[in-house]
This record gives C-alpha cells, sequence and structure tokens, in this order.
C-alpha cells in the first residue's frame, strides 16, 4: 500500500492527476516522492503528498 487516507473527501472522487516530474512542477513536490490532485463530486479539490520511502 503506497498511500491511504480514510474518507479524505467525504464523498465520490471523480478525478485523480498526478503532478509530472518537471521543473515547474518542483516547488510543489519539493521532496515528495509523489503529488497528486483529487478532486470529489461537489468540485473540492485536495492536494496529497506522499514522502520518499
Amino acid at each position: 500500500k503506497l498511500y491511504y487516507i480514510q474518507e479524505s473527501h467525504g464523498i465520490v472522487v471523480t478525478d485523480l492527476a498526478f503532478l509530472p516530474d518537471a521543473p515547474k512542477s518542483k516547488a510543489v513536490k519539493g521532496n515528495n516522492e509523489v503529488v497528486m490532485l483529487s478532486v470529489a463530486v461537489d468540485s473540492r479539490c485536495q492536494m496529497h503528498a506522499v514522502s520518499n520511502r
């Protein structure tokens, strides 16, 4: 299991996108292995960061 948060949104997630490994993403990604954005059916967005293993 790489990453799990119970009821992060509390409603159905409709989209998930990973930030690319690009110079522009470095400021947001920092030292994390993966950063992703999730969008719920109510249009709320959350950013999730997975630390380096």
